[in-house]
């Protein structure tokens, strides 16, 4: 059976990241050291899906994750963090294959 998801207060991000990219804008995947998780966005966020940066921030914090008055800014527009849910490296790895077909 797979761990309960968990809803995070605040995570510091490192400099091991990796973005998963998901159809659509409405989340994207994170790996941060052998951390992973999923980040939905309030709205769909279309410039993540185009970006080759992403910048993530909590009230001015930068590399913070949080699932409440985070931000990623992308090179066109702002997006705000609707929820971040813990994921297995199992799931991160699933993502990262069907993103890269």
């Amino acid at each position: 059976a797979l761990p309960p998801r968990a809803r995070h207060a605040r995570v510091d991000l490192g400099d091991d990241q990796e973005i998963v990219r998901a159809a659509g804008g409405q989340q994207f995947f994170l790996r941060n050291g052998g951390d992973h998780y999923r980040v939905e966005f309030q709205h769909s966020c279309d410039s993540i899906l185009l970006t080759p940066r992403i910048d993530i921030s909590t009230k001015d914090q930068t590399n913070r994750l949080c699932a409440t008055d985070t931000r990623v800014k992308t090179s066109r527009d702002t997006c705000r963090v609707a929820s971040v849910e813990t994921i297995t490296a199992e799931e991160f790895a699933k993502r990262k294959k069907r993103a890269s077909r």
